[in-house]
């Protein structure tokens, strides 16, 4: 019990002993055999699963931040705000869905492969989603976001066809922000998605959903008057009372919002997957691979390193000093022998027999690793 109140995650097995270590852990499990399961499956997944919330929650937040310092570059660092501040409140609660769904439901790797190669849980062992390098990476990234945000649509504006209606009517800047953040919002939500690995109905209404809250919320808030009496209008916010159609009705509007911006930054996020993927590529994502059917990636699972080392994770940890080489030598140099089971299933997956190259037999591997055979050793038959 004491060491189950030490540690980080205390694990407690419910048995004949009582249950005084179910009754002081974190997790509770009824035999040993479940511990693969906790650790492989769920231990992984769900770290996995915040470790990409949390950045996501980062990276919209700066992003949303940035876009008012450019505007404050434009209006001489005078303090006014571009947004409305009721729609400003709002900027968490549009894009608030598809995040809990992300937490909640999101699998990138199938529970089969997760448990055929157990070095993918040096995802959380090496601390490889949630780090100093990703939070450096995507800082930058959402400052370039926020560039693409509020300079695209302020290029709509430098032109006078962007100001001037056919009625000589000129936009305002409740206007000019209303499309800014609708844009900005618009651009957080199809990352979102693209960040989405498993869309099930719950993920496919939340994300309709959500875009049609952004729409209808701030039509609402163009035209709400909760007013009792004529004498005293009392608009939620008076100043911005038909806004909506004003930029409803402007084609440069949806031009911008629903094409121009969110195409700019999906692309930018898209290159540097691409980039990621095809130079950078870490023993999670040949585990995707591997998962969606790519089985030449099986060399790299068993002998290659956990991640690149030309990635901006192994230069932050060099630069830094917390590589932790004893640890990673460990998992990195482990051969096939010790990631897959039986020599016979090694040869089913297409796998060169290696004992006569390294020495390694896979059937005493197999006993030292998580899949140990289900049948008895011949000694036990006997006895």
């Amino acid at each position: 019990v004491g060491m189950i109140q030490e540690a980080h995650v205390g694990v407690g097995i419910s048995g004949k002993e009582g249950r005084q270590a179910v009754n002081n852990a974190d997790f509770a499990i009824a035999q040993f055999r479940f511990l693969k399961l906790l650790c492989l499956k769920h231990g992984r997944i769900n770290y996995r699963r915040f470790a990409k919330l949390i950045i996501y929650s980062f990276f919209k937040n700066i992003a949303l931040v940035f876009v008012l310092f450019w505007y404050n570059n434009d209006n001489g660092w005078s303090g006014a705000s571009l947004y409305n501040p009721w729609v400003y409140s709002g900027y968490n609660f549009f894009l608030g869905l598809l995040p809990f769904c992300m937490g909640f439901f999101d699998v990138d790797t199938s529970s089969e492969t997760l448990l055929k190669y157990p070095r993918l849980y040096a995802a959380g062992l090496h601390r490889m989603d949630l780090n100093v390098a990703n939070m450096a990476y995507n800082t930058v990234e959402a400052v370039a976001a926020s560039v693409v945000c509020y300079y695209v649509p302020r290029a709509f504006y430098e032109d006078s066809g962007g100001i001037w209606n056919h009625n000589g009517e000129a936009s305002d800047v409740w206007v000019y922000g209303t499309l800014v953040f609708t844009g900005l919002v618009q651009a957080m939500m199809v990352r979102a998605a693209v960040l989405v690995d498993i869309w099930n109905p719950a993920t496919q209404f939340c994300a309709v959903f959500q875009v049609l809250m952004l729409y209808s919320f701030i039509l609402f808030m163009a035209q709400t008057d909760a007013g009792v009496t004529k004498e005293e209008p009392t608009f939620v916010d008076y100043s911005y009372f038909g806004v909506a159609y004003k930029t409803y009705s402007s084609l440069l509007f949806w031009l911008a919002t629903l094409l121009l911006v969110p195409a700019i930054v999906t692309a930018l996020q898209l290159l540097m997957q691409f980039v990621h993927l095809e130079y950078f590529a870490d023993i999670n994502d040949i585990g995707r691979e591997i998962d969606h059917g790519y089985l030449d990636g099986e060399q790299a699972m068993g002998k290659g390193p956990v991640f690149s080392r030309c990635s901006l994770n192994s230069f932050m940890k060099d630069a830094l000093g917390c590589r932790r080489p004893d640890a990673e030598s460990q998992v990195s140099k482990a051969s096939l022998a010790e990631t897959f089971g039986s020599r016979q299933e090694s040869q089913r997956l297409g796998v060169v027999d290696s004992e006569s190259h390294t020495g390694h037999n896979y059937d005493h591997a197999s006993g030292e690793s998580f899949f140990t055979p289900a049948t008895a050793p011949a000694a036990a038959e006997h006895a």
